[in-house]
Formats: structure tokens, C-alpha cells, sequence
């Protein structure tokens, strides 16, 4: 991270030849120098674009042909994307995270979750190279207000 100018919060791109994927970053002191770890359950029901193992390789193992998402190499870039918000609504049913869900693509980098157990709060983090469209906005509005 250091080497690249990078800190914890910064969004990057991660990819490779397969794919590539917008992801915010942290500092872990697990991690090596020189390595990355992304886990494997942020697909693309959470985040724009194809999920974390879009730039994986598609080998499985001969036996138990479970995939072998453990190791690939990736160009890390720093994106600069000056807009940003950050969107939180009560959610009580599980259709207003797939309509925010339909939104996602229009957006640079996008991480949506459902928390919470007796109330639960649909959580958006979005940032992009410029304001998206007004009609999209007015979309994201309508999904969390309605």
C-alpha cells in the first residue's frame, strides 16, 4: 500500500486479464507486502460489476470440483471517484434491496448489505468519477423513501 501511495478507505480497481472489480481497501497486518485478500462471498448481488471472483481462475478440483478461488495476480490501481453517499433505509421486506440492487451498475464502485435482525436497514455505499444522473438519483430515492 505504501509503495502504491494507498491507505485504508481508498478505492482501487483490482484486475486482471478475467475481470476487474472496484473494491475499497483496508490495511490488514495479516496480509503480506506485495498481497491482497478479498473474500469470496462479495459477489455481485453486493457490489457493481462482476464480484470478488471476477478476476479468479475458473480451475476446480479433479475430485470434489469446488473451485480453486485461492490465488490469482492483479494490477492494483487507485481510482479517484470525488462523489460519494452513503444511503440507509429500513427495510422490511427484502424488495427494496433488490431495487437498489437495479442501480448499482450505475455507479463506479457500490457496496450494498442488508443488516440488522428484528429491524433491518439496507445499507448503500456509492462513489463515482461525476453526480450520476438526476433520474437515478431520483430512482435511489424513490426505492428508500417508498
Amino acid at each position: 500500500m505504501q509503495r502504491r501511495q494507498l491507505k485504508g478507505g481508498d478505492i482501487v480497481k483490482l484486475s486482471n486479464k478475467r475481470g476487474e472489480l472496484n473494491i475499497r481497501i483496508q490495511k490488514y497486518d495479516e496480509v503480506k507486502t506485495a498481497q491482497t485478500f478479498l473474500p469470496m462471498h462479495w459477489g455481485r448481488q453486493f457490489m457493481n460489476g462482476l464480484g470478488a471472483n471476477a478476476p479468479m481462475p475458473a480451475d476446480v478440483d479433479k475430485t470434489s470440483k469446488q473451485p480453486e478461488l485461492k490465488h490469482t495476480a492483479v494490477r492494483v490501481e487507485k481510482l479517484d471517484l470525488p462523489w460519494q453517499m452513503t444511503v440507509m433505509s429500513t427495510c422490511h421486506d427484502l424488495s427494496l434491496i433488490s431495487q437498489i440492487r437495479a442501480l448499482l451498475k450505475h455507479f463506479d464502485y457500490t457496496i450494498c448489505g442488508l443488516y440488522g435482525r428484528e429491524q433491518s436497514v439496507v445499507v448503500l455505499r456509492a462513489s463515482h468519477i461525476e453526480q450520476p444522473n438526476t433520474e437515478v438519483i431520483a430512482q435511489l430515492h424513490n426505492c428508500t423513501i417508498g
